[in-house]
């Protein structure tokens, strides 16, 4: 029969049971990953903070781990990502 629009038994289970399984270990390793991003992020950031002409964008306490925005005054951002990919 029908519920809601689909065909019983067309559910991948065995896909659904693997996200449930993903979704688990990601909630165990959210807290960790986090502490190692935002090490990174710092550590990024402290190698660019010789450099006179980048700015933080933003405010370093009120954001996420993953996210540093920064300006480089005198940089086109097109020079900037061309560089960026050497």
């Amino acid at each position: 029969g029908h519920e809601r629009g689909l065909r019983s038994g067309t559910l991948p289970t065995h896909q659904i049971v693997g996200m449930g399984e993903a979704f688990r270990i990601a909630r165990e390793e959210m807290a960790s990953e986090n502490e190692h991003i935002r090490r990174l992020r710092d550590r990024l950031l402290h190698g660019l903070s010789d450099i006179e002409a980048v700015e933080v964008n933003g405010d370093m306490e009120r954001r996420v781990p993953h996210n540093l925005n920064l300006s480089f005054a005198y940089v086109e951002g097109e020079s900037l990502i061309m560089a960026i990919k050497d």
